[in-house]
Formats: C-alpha cells, structure tokens, sequence
C-alpha cells in the first residue's frame, strides 16, 4: 500500500488526471457494452418519465396539467434542450458525459487548497466509482446533479480561502439550478446562507 501511495504521489497532476480519464473512458465503454446493448434500456423506469416531459416542454406543454407534481422542471428542461437541436438518446449520454469530464477542471483547482495525494485520489476515485459511471449512461438527473455538486463545493471552497474573490453570484446560480432539478438540495439552503459568517472580513458583506 504504501508503494502505491508513493507512486500516486509521484506522479504529475496532469499525467495522472489524464490516465484517469482514459480509464473513466475505458469502463464507460465496456459497461455501456456489455449491460447495455441496445438503446432501449434508455426508457426504462424513471428515464422514461423524464423523457416525457422533455417532449412535453418541446410541444409547449411546459408545466400542464399532464406534466404531474412529481418532477422538478430543471432536468427536463435540460434534456429538451439538447433534444431540440439532436433529438437522440445517445447524443444526450454523450452531453452529459462531457459535462462530467468538464468537471475535471475544477477537481484539479481544488489542488490550491488540499493536497497533491488527496485530490489524485478524488480523481481516481471520482474516475473508476462504478455509480458515477453508471448514472452518467442514464437519463436521470444524478448524471448532472453529481458535475454541479463538484462545481458548487469548489466555488465555496475558492471563496472560503480567497479573501478577493466574489463567488457568492456563481454560488447563488448553481445552487438555484441544483435546487430546480434535485428539490432535496434545498435543505441545505441554510448552510449557503451561514456560509460567509465563516468567511475572514467577509462577515459584513
């Protein structure tokens, strides 16, 4: 174990978040072939209700009486949106793959503020965890919940430690957009709120 770590921690930032992609890359493909080999597993469970009401906005039905109490709008909105330029179930698997790998960008800055070891083992962890794989090969909403979270945490995290920034507009925004599409994430409102009376000269702002 300790050769391991050793090594993780030896390695270069880039080489080894480039090395942990292209083994996301790699499970994403085997998984999608051997569990998934026709597109019809797209319109199972839930998948299918989201994909109704992404075709309900598309026909201007948004929010009718069809449309239920059941779902927030922030991901089928999401989802009529790609589907208006490329209506096709892969092409939205594919978005929301390259909306997970965008977030890679932010696990990286969040080496200003934790160590080289434990960002290289979020990396891998956030890389080979077989629920973030999965989830982002369907259409639900932890597929872009879960890249939104990351961004959030990181903007809290940059302002905390940065005295001259003002995250707090982003902040607001993700959190907004979270909140339109996962209502749970509203419980943690308050926390958002409290959040710079912790903050060094940033209690009066």
């Amino acid at each position: 174990m300790k050769i391991i770590i050793e090594i993780i921690e030896s390695s270069n930032l880039k080489i080894w978040t480039l090395f942990c992609i292209l083994l996301s890359i790699l499970l994403r493909f085997t998984i999608s072939s051997y569990f998934f080999p026709d597109q019809n597993y797209l319109t199972f469970s839930d998948q299918s209700k989201y994909i109704y009401r992404a075709d309900l906005i598309l026909n201007g039905n948004f929010f009718s009486e069809e449309w239920g109490a059941l779902r927030m709008p922030g991901y089928p909105l999401f989802l009529s949106i790609i589907k208006l330029f490329f209506n096709n179930l892969y092409f939205v698997i594919f978005i929301q793959n390259l909306f997970l790998f965008f977030t890679y960008l932010y696990i990286i800055k969040l080496n200003n503020y934790f160590s080289d070891l434990s960002v290289k083992i979020f990396i891998l962890t956030f890389s080979i965890s077989l629920n973030i794989i999965l989830y982002s090969q369907l259409i639900l909403t932890e597929s872009i919940i879960l890249p939104l979270s990351v961004i959030l945490f990181y903007l809290i995290f940059d302002q905390y430690y940065s005295a001259n920034k003002s995250n707090y507009i982003k902040i607001a925004i993700i959190f907004s957009l979270i909140s339109l599409i996962r209502p749970q994430f509203i419980y943690l409102s308050p926390i958002i709120i409290l959040f710079p009376l912790f903050i060094k000269n940033e209690k009066k702002k």
